[in-house]
């Protein structure tokens, strides 16, 4: 029956050069020629020429651009046309690298924005880059990276060499020729610290912006910039060594001295504790009783000899009981000496 016949595409004519009937539910039945990439295969006048799979996979695993919000789309289109720039063939154009090999370096959402071309619709690399571009580089974004270039400025203790490095990072980021190569150099100049701009003015031989191209300056500041970085390295890693012994001594130090203390205060504690003891023993001597006499005869006698004599010491450095107005011609005055008065 002709209804279990499959029904002739579009454009197809019978044996008489007669369009062939169609009935209507043909024209929802899936186009084969529909399906296949966007990208046209060119032709290519060499002998075996393929894209090695090694090639392929070197794409796909160092470069390939997904869109995430953290990936840096510069940095992997530069990538990848580095690869491609490897790959030489002899007849063989290098953009057809580029063009066969740029659907491997898209993967998830912007693989899809590729695939909704319609089937071989882009048939060369300047066509492909240029749609590719203008989807991933919208105004706003380009507006965004340029306004983060020209507020660039100096960090407060930031080394020229970092401040270069930085700067040149956000341009990496930018689409190329956004800026002229003298705009670049006088937004950096002039976002210096005061001191930065001695420096390069010194190595200019007295002005950058008056005595220097844009070439020129260019070489100034890589030469510059590199000089400080390699020397400054080599004159301040002995002392940033020397600085982590001093502050590993500095630490070893206090913790010495802190020892030495919690001795000290140790030593002194125990001191002033045998002195209260050596109080509380003396207030109970001097509490207990005169002893009975007869008992502990001389015991008492030599704590009465001792304190005797403990008072002719007092008083026998160079008579200072007496204090200045002792006259030692009173010593032999017959009214002021002691004698036994039944002897007289």
């Amino acid at each position: 029956m002709e209804g279990n016949v499959p029904n002739p595409q579009e454009g197809v004519a019978n044996n008489n050069g007669q369009p062939q009937r169609r009935v209507l539910a043909s024209y929802t039945f899936p186009n084969p020629r529909h399906y296949g990439s966007s990208i046209l295969t060119p032709n290519v006048n060499a002998n075996n020429f393929e894209l090695k799979p090694q090639l392929i996979t070197l794409v796909q695993n160092n470069c390939s651009y997904g869109g995430g919000p953290l990936e840096d789309l510069n940095q992997h289109l530069s990538t990848f046309l580095r690869i491609c720039d490897t790959v030489k063939t002899n007849g063989v154009h290098p953009n057809i690298y580029k063009l066969l090999l740029f659907p491997f370096f898209l993967r998830d959402k912007i693989a899809q924005w590729l695939e909704a071309f319609p089937r071989e619709s882009i048939n060369n690399w300047e066509d492909l880059v240029n749609k590719f571009l203008a989807k991933f580089y919208p105004p706003q974004r380009i507006i965004r990276l340029k306004t983060e270039v020209q507020t660039f400025t100096q960090i407060d203790g930031e080394s020229l060499y970092d401040a270069w490095e930085r700067y040149k990072a956000l341009f990496k980021k930018c689409p190329p020729k956004i800026f002229s190569e003298w705009d670049r150099l006088q937004n950096f100049y002039e976002e210096l610290t005061l001191r930065a701009q001695k420096a390069l003015d010194y190595s200019a031989g007295g002005s950058v912006q008056l005595m220097k191209i844009a070439e020129e300056a260019q070489n100034l500041i890589d030469t510059v910039t590199n000089n400080q970085y390699f020397y400054g390295h080599q004159r301040h890693r002995q002392p940033a060594q020397r600085k982590g012994v001093l502050e590993l001594e500095g630490v070893d130090t206090i913790l010495a001295q802190n020892k030495v203390m919690h001795q000290q205060i140790q030593q002194q504690m125990e001191m002033m504790a045998k002195r209260i003891d050596g109080l509380q023993v003396i207030a109970v001597n001097t509490s207990q009783p005169s002893p009975i006499w007869g008992q502990n005869e001389e015991n008492y006698e030599e704590s009465q000899q001792e304190q005797v004599q403990y008072v002719h010491n007092q008083g026998s450095g160079q008579n200072k009981f007496h204090g200045d107005t002792y006259n030692s011609s009173w010593r032999n005055h017959p009214n002021l000496r002691w004698e036994d008065n039944q002897n007289q």
